[in-house]
């Protein structure tokens, strides 16, 4: 019995290692910095969208980070940012969002019945798509997809954000792979 615990103890690490290799390599080729520009085709008009795409690994999976400046046509520009992590979900390539502490110290996904979105993502040949999930204030549900393809060493965005299956908005863009050290 004394050596059987030893065993165990060795397999389930050497799983766990397994487990971590198998998203890291799945994540890899995501890896690095973008930037884009692209027109938004929206319910209020077209717009012009500057967008910045950071992928990077972190301890127990990968971060997501995007910044759009949006340009109207009255002149107003707006600017958003966001910053979501990801680690495995225990099912094979979809990962939980890991956005707020959790009681123990770990990380868990926001209650999208306090109006938070609810984000996943998961990795399909080589699209990386993050899904976001948002409850309205009316009870109805808006979904936003992000597509990012990788096509040539560059990102090749399809957004698209709906509200009881009609389309609100939609964008398409090639976003450029940067070089390290630059900032997006």
């Amino acid at each position: 019995m004394a050596r059987t615990r030893p065993l165990l103890a060795t397999l389930v690490a050497s799983l766990v290692l397994c487990a971590n290799a198998a998203w890291s390599a799945e994540i890899d080729p995501f890896i690095g910095e973008y930037q884009g520009r692209a027109n938004a085709e929206t319910t209020s008009g077209d717009q012009a969208r500057d967008l910045g795409v950071v992928i990077d690994k972190t301890d127990k999976g990968f971060v997501v980070k995007w910044k759009t400046v949006i340009s109207k046509a009255s002149g107003k520009v707006s600017s958003r940012e966001y910053s979501v992590n990801f680690e495995p979900s225990g099912r094979d390539d979809i990962y939980a969002s890991a956005m707020k502490p959790g009681l123990f110290g770990g990380s868990k996904p926001l209650d999208p019945m306090k109006g938070d979105p609810y984000v996943w993502a998961r990795i399909n040949d080589n699209t990386l798509t993050v899904y976001a999930m948002l409850i309205t204030d009316s009870g109805e549900y808006e979904m936003q997809v992000y597509e990012r393809t990788l096509v040539d060493g560059n990102l090749k965005l399809d957004f698209t954000r709906y509200r009881r299956s009609k389309v609100l908005s939609r964008v398409e863009a090639i976003l450029k792979k940067r070089k390290s050290g630059s900032s997006y």
